[in-house]
């Protein structure tokens, strides 16, 4: 599987650059020396996040686009439970040891003040449903930015690295047509023994 995230990853290096479209490399930053997810990372279906790894994603994106978090500035995050949150968007976050509730999503690390941050995350969406997505929900959302991440839950029910590539350029050539600025982020990598689509 993380082969054809490697293959998937490097044909959206291409893709941007040849469209000339910003791309943000978090892959690096959960791999283990074998190729998977990292443990410390890894909320324990092998797939999925756990705090520390949306914090560590929320993170470095929220490093990455600092210049576009402006007051006035819309943000949308489209992708699948990776940036839905999942397990943690089930009950909408988790309690800290002071009762309060903490959000795990990545995109809600990106929140400033006078920053509107959407999260169109799904849970086992693929990059047709984000397509969909992108025209009915997206596009009228008004949004100036926004970050692209998905294509893992296509690559598990065996949809070839060069189509999920293909649909994520339709949504970045369909954003830029809506005069939405697409940011594309490369794929992370699984545990070998995951099963769970996200």
């Amino acid at each position: 599987m993380n082969d054809r995230i490697d293959l998937l990853n490097s044909m959206l290096v291409e893709m941007t650059t040849i469209n000339d479209l910003p791309l943000l490399t978090p892959h690096p930053l959960f791999i283990d020396g074998t190729g998977d997810l990292k443990m410390e990372y890894d909320s324990g279906d092998g797939a999925h996040l756990n705090p520390l790894g949306y914090k560590v994603l929320g993170e470095y994106i929220r490093d990455q686009v600092a210049q576009l978090l402006k007051p006035g500035v819309v943000i949308g995050c489209l992708g699948d439970s990776l940036t839905q949150g999942y397990p943690y968007s089930l009950s909408r976050g988790r309690r800290t040891v002071d009762g309060k509730m903490e959000f795990m999503s990545y995109p809600d690390h990106l929140k400033r003040p006078g920053v509107t941050i959407v999260n169109f995350g799904v849970n086992g969406d693929t990059t047709d449903g984000m397509l969909r997505r992108l025209r009915e929900e997206v596009v009228p959302a008004s949004l100036d930015f926004c970050i692209i991440l998905g294509g893992t839950n296509d690559l598990l029910i065996g949809v070839s690295p060069l189509k999920v590539a293909q649909n994520i350029e339709s949504i970045c050539v369909q954003c830029v047509t809506a005069e939405i600025s697409p940011i594309c982020c490369t794929v992370l990598p699984v545990r070998d023994e995951s099963i769970f689509a996200f």
